[in-house]
């Protein structure tokens, strides 16, 4: 820390960091103490003491991963930083252990009246693939237990403002109207997005208080294009962008469809309530039940990590199965089997615990088995505790896929026949190879998707 005077005071923590791990640091800066220090993982690291000064904080004063003095900046870091916050205090021990301990809360999990939310779909990496809805937030209810927490967010469509803002503006020379649009949008509701077809059609007047909804609706109205086309049509789109286009230009690239069409089916369930405002009314409170996007395994997973809870009852080398951490990104990480001779069927068993498989549609997992084993195809059992010989779901004749490689197999549980009476609960997955003679020694990967 550097203060009004150019005093600097710096401390420089001892503690491991570059280990692979996620760390939590905070960092405290006390004028009024003389001191700058840290915490690690909740816990005080030390300090430095030195004069502090008045400490005034401009634009460029601020930085995290790397050195800021007045001849720019030196000394970068290659990490990776989440969960910044910003104190305008000096924080007691306490706070820095809770800021430590406390679950990081998720977009939806910060979001209150009044807050501005997208809802977007996006894979395990976070990265965006596409909008979903934008809306104001106008209600936030919790509920549930500890192991079911429930959160709904009550949300409006952000198409509601256009009824309730007004635009005033002249414009003395001939302007285009979708210019006009442009600036209705950029200064009354610069929440929304904008998309629109150039007209050249141009108008000159003086807009007082104009309501949004019915100025645009009368700008849709007049507007004309250069290919001849009278009107246009507009609307705010599920991304919170709204859309002024001629007669006959919509274009969704979202791709979401029940079916329908043709296209892959993404949504299982919409529900909506219609709003009492616009012409046609606005759909508004919409909730689109999807698909949820499968996740990789990921580091430190006991299902497709850790060999315990794993085991097989055929004869195995010594020492398997075998923990493999593997690569999360590359999808790798596994428990590693090792066979020697064990006859017409080779088994790979996962005890879950208790799992009610009433919600699941199926199971999916990815396999790589060794190009020394003869596999006609795979089937899979599921049933619970020592009933596995009376009592059991099963399904044979998966058919196998590429030798050396990495396949996803997926089942619907439907496809299952059971044996006896086994009920909705199971604890115990079994993936079994299976060839009219024998398998081949070699060796297998096995991961289970988390979800």
């Amino acid at each position: 820390m550097r203060d009004d005077s150019g005093n600097t005071v710096q401390y420089t923590s001892s503690a491991t960091l570059a280990d692979g791990e996620w760390h939590h640091i905070v960092g405290v800066i006390n004028p009024d103490d003389d001191t700058v220090g840290l915490y690690v993982d909740g816990v005080f690291d030390g300090e430095s003491m030195g004069p502090l000064g008045a400490i005034t904080l401009t634009d460029n004063d601020l930085t995290f991963g790397c050195l800021h003095n007045d001849s720019g900046y030196s000394n970068y870091t290659t990490c990776t930083l989440d969960e910044i916050r910003i104190i305008k205090r000096a924080i007691t021990q306490r706070e820095a252990t809770s800021l430590a301990t406390e679950a990081s809360l998720s977009g939806a999990a910060r979001a209150g009246p009044g807050s501005i939310i997208l809802l977007y779909l996006a894979g395990v990496d976070e990265s965006l693939v596409y909008k979903l809805f934008t809306g104001r937030v106008i209600d936030r209810v919790t509920g549930g237990d500890p192991d079911n927490p429930l959160l709904i967010l009550n949300c409006e469509d952000l198409g509601e403002i256009l009824h309730e803002r007004t635009y005033s503006h002249e414009y003395t020379s001939p302007t285009q109207i979708s210019t006009i649009v442009d600036d209705i949008l950029d200064t009354s509701a610069p929440e929304l997005y904008n998309e629109k077809d150039t007209t050249n059609r141009t108008i000159q007047n003086h807009f007082r208080d104009e309501n949004l909804w019915s100025l645009l609706e009368k700008l849709a109205e007049t507007a004309t294009y250069s290919s001849g086309e009278n009107g246009a049509n507009f609307y705010t789109d599920p991304g919170g962008t709204l859309r002024f286009k001629k007669y006959g230009a919509f274009n969704c690239g979202e791709a979401l469809s029940d079916g329908g069409d043709g296209a892959t089916q993404n949504i299982l369930d919409i529900e909506t309530r219609t709003s009492i405002k616009g012409n046609p009314p606005l759909t508004n409170n919409a909730k689109v039940i999807i698909f949820e996007e499968e996740n990789n395994p990921l580091d430190g997973d006991t299902l497709t990590e850790s060999a315990e809870g794993w085991s097989s009852p055929d004869p195995t080398d010594t020492g398997y199965p075998q923990s493999d951490t593997g690569d999360k990104a590359a999808g790798t990480a596994s428990i590693h089997f090792n066979t020697t001779n064990p006859g017409t069927v080779y088994r790979m068993r996962l005890n879950l615990g208790d799992l009610d498989i009433t919600e699941y549609d199926r199971i999916a997992w990815s396999m790589k088995y060794g190009s020394g084993l003869s596999v006609d195809d795979f089937s899979c059992r599921l049933w619970r505790s020592s009933t596995w010989t009376t009592d059991y779901y099963l399904k044979t004749g998966i058919t196998k896929g590429a030798a050396a490689s990495w396949v996803e197999y997926s089942v619907d549980l439907g496809d299952f026949s059971a044996t006896g009476n086994p009920g909705k609960i199971v604890d115990t997955v079994q993936i079994q190879a299976n060839h009219s003679s024998q398998i081949a020694v070699s060796y297998t990967h096995l991961t289970l998707p988390t979800n």
